[in-house]
């Protein structure tokens, strides 16, 4: 526990089970090294070699694995979370070794910009802070989820259903949320400029604070003149009736 281990010499050592949480095992060579089933917690594997190697089953919660090399490494049944810390590389490995389809790789804490989740089932998940930038989640249940803070720049959310779901703080800039449901969806504070909400049903969605700058509203459905107000900028919006916001 905490234990010292920079730029140590770990090729080919068998350590199942071992117990190295929090410690420091930075530029370590742990080539080939076996380590399934450790508990590698919060420990600090920066530019640590870990090609070839086994963290099959470990746990690497709040770990810092940031500059790691792993090719070849396996990661399968190993458990990460939203503290640890991993360049590209390694969660692109991670979510290969560990999930079939990228609906499940999201719901541990993946980060899928960009991907595809055409109706994906995410009702009532919590999916705080996740990275859905550039994604399409056309048609997409997302009922009662939470999406405090969740990077949706760019997503494409066109007839989801954001019933009731937790947006506050959510980025959603150039997002295309056209015709989704938005029925009493928590707005507050959440970034929406140039995001086009045409079509969509606002009815008792909460606005405060929502930067709605030059997002598209045209056509949106049960928007009343109190929720308008409550939002922190309407400058250059397109209004239900057409109009454009001053």
């Amino acid at each position: 526990h905490g234990a010292n281990l920079e730029a140590a010499i770990l090729r080919h050592t068998r350590l199942p089970g071992v117990n190295l949480s929090d410690a420091t095992l930075v530029g370590a060579d742990a080539r080939w090294a076996g380590f399934s089933r450790a508990n590698l917690s919060g420990a600090r594997l920066n530019q640590a070699s870990l090609d070839r190697a086994d963290l099959s089953r470990s746990d690497l919660r709040g770990a810092d694995l940031r500059g790691a090399r792993v090719n070849e490494t396996r990661l399968d049944g190993a458990r990460i979370d939203r503290q640890t810390q991993i360049d590209a590389e390694v969660r692109k490995l991670w979510e290969a070794a560990n999930f079939k389809n990228p609906v499940d790789a999201v719901k541990q804490g993946g980060s899928f910009a960009g991907a595809r989740l055409w109706e994906a089932q995410f009702a009532g998940l919590d999916l705080t802070q996740a990275d859905l930038s550039r994604a399409d989640l056309w048609r997409a249940d997302l009922n009662r989820a939470c999406l405090t803070g969740v990077n949706l720049v760019e997503a494409n959310l066109a007839e989801a259903n954001l019933s009731r779901a937790q947006l506050s703080l959510a980025r959603l800039s150039h997002a295309c949320l056209r015709a989704a449901c938005l029925r009493q969806v928590n707005l507050q504070n959440a970034d929406l400029t140039d995001a086009d909400l045409s079509e969509t049903d606002l009815l008792n969605a909460d606005l405060t604070g929502a930067d709605l700058s030059c997002a598209n509203l045209r056509g949106a459905k049960h928007l009343t003149k109190a929720q308008l107000n409550s939002a922190k900028s309407l400058a250059g919006a397109i209004m239900p009736d057409g109009s454009v916001h001053k």
